[in-house]
């Protein structure tokens, strides 16, 4: 388990203080959110590096 991971875990564990929802639930959407936002940021990244249509070369 990576660093990031697990710090997202503990924050969505610690929100669930302030929600109606499980602590493990809470940590699991924190950690799910987190990765669908770094997959895109990095989609976004690649994708302004390479354009699409655009030769490397």
């Amino acid at each position: 388990m990576s660093r990031w991971t697990l710090g997202f875990f503990i924050i969505g564990s610690i929100k669930s203080r302030w929600s109606n929802s499980n602590w493990w639930k809470s940590g699991l959407e924190t950690v799910s959110v987190g990765a669908i936002a770094a997959g895109l940021a990095h989609a976004t990244g690649v994708f302004l590096k390479n354009p699409v249509g655009e030769q490397k070369g």
